[in-house]
């Protein structure tokens, strides 16, 4: 995780029986925010209200065997947004951005030894097809094409933490550090959606920045590509937001136990001050930040808690532990995944992962028999020394 350079955010909890949220709003103001026309409120307690999946929830699956080579190959998917060309793919480890076709074949990759000082992941604009990648330690820009071909260098006038590209609008996320001021100088925006002139800055999200303590909070990933749908999930904040003709708006509010939340006084009691990071590390069942957050036509995804991902139901309102689906293709494939997230969505199908370590101990492990059962591709995979994670695309039943 890298720690913004200014965060602090207050809390309140909406007591709803013995259901509550965190909300990162008491001191954000920002009334222009609505609800989006299909908002939904989740009352999820994962305790006692998940579904169990059926035998047919799972319509089929896909797997995406990406192509292995001495140029080509990586230990983990840290970042992962499928195109029009094929999947993009961003290794933390080794700081390196990969491009595969859509049947998985290799085609170009993007190093920090090559291209770029540090970076920490990229931005895809598809409507201008283009990939944006941040040299965080330069001045500079960077953009390429969906190939990995290069376009331009940008220089940064202002600081902006993340970013993200909806319908050929641009948003502009600070983390507290933002440039864009009120007409008195009293509160500034922590998001700006730029049109698409590039011309004017509409802002959201406004605060005080005397309010703000650096140290004491984690800057994590906030922007998520969903079919041509840009989606934010923030530290600390219980709304997932989404994007409508360059306007903010409200698309679900998650609402957990209490017993799953942190301190109501967690980010206003000085008692907590600098020990706010190792309060979230030594009490990781608490939720304090939704991740890995997905949408197709059926089904909103995301992360809650430690290892813990949802699917919900945007028709029916289950909710399903992805524990539980896991458990089902170990049924009918004898996959067991590890890590259990989902990476992106591709078209309709949400994309999680098969590591090598995960193929080999799993394929090895079985009887002659059983091993017959597992898909060619990967009992082939397993004979190698090495091979790249493969993508599994999950198409589940409306």
């Amino acid at each position: 995780m890298i720690l913004g350079k200014k965060y602090l955010a207050l809390i309140f909890i909406i007591q709803l029986g013995k259901m509550c949220c965190v909300a990162q709003v008491a001191w954000e103001k920002d009334p222009t925010i609505v609800n989006a026309k299909d908002y939904k409120e989740l009352r999820i307690d994962p305790s006692a209200s998940i579904s169990a999946p059926q035998e047919d929830f799972i319509d089929s699956i896909e797997y995406i065997v990406l192509e292995t080579n001495r140029e080509s190959e990586f230990s983990q998917i840290t970042q992962l947004c499928p195109t029009s060309k094929g999947y993009i793919i961003y290794d933390n480890n080794l700081e390196t951005i990969f491009f595969f076709d859509r049947l998985g074949k290799y085609k170009n990759k993007l190093t920090t030894s090559k291209n770029f000082k540090q970076i920490r992941g990229f931005t895809v604009d598809e409507v201008g097809n283009r990939i944006y990648v941040d040299d965080i330690l330069s001045e500079y820009i960077y953009v390429f094409d969906l190939d990995g071909g290069f376009k331009d260098k940008l220089e940064k006038k202002i600081y902006v933490s993340q970013f993200g590209f909806q319908d050929g609008f641009k948003v502009e996320y600070y983390f507290f550090d933002s440039p864009l001021n009120s007409q008195n100088d009293s509160t500034r925006a922590n998001l700006a959606i730029v049109d698409k002139n590039n011309s004017e800055k509409k802002g959201y999200l406004w605060y005080t920045p005397n309010a703000v303590n650096s140290a004491d909070i984690f800057d994590t990933r906030c922007f998520y590509n969903s079919k041509n749908m840009l989606l934010l999930a923030r530290e600390l904040d219980n709304n997932i937001y989404g994007f409508d003709q360059g306007k903010m708006i409200i698309k679900f509010k998650i609402i957990l136990p209490i017993q799953y939340s942190l301190p109501i006084d967690f980010l206003s009691n000085p008692i907590y001050n600098n020990k706010r990071l190792d309060y979230l590390l030594k009490n990781q069942a608490l939720s304090h930040k939704l991740s890995n957050v997905y949408q197709n036509s059926d089904y909103l995804t995301f992360s809650y808690l430690y290892n813990k991902t949802l699917l919900y139901h945007l028709q029916t309102g289950e909710s399903f532990d992805f524990d539980e689906v896991v458990s089902l293709l170990k049924q009918r494939q004898m996959l067991t995944i590890q890590g259990h997230e989902i990476k992106g969505v591709d078209r309709e199908a949400f994309i999680t992962d098969l590591s090598f370590a995960n193929i080999k101990d799993m394929v090895t492990d079985l009887k002659k028999t059983d091993q017959l059962k597992i898909n060619p591709k990967l009992r082939e995979i397993a004979k190698k020394d090495f091979h790249n994670p493969v993508l599994i695309l999950l198409h589940l039943k409306s």
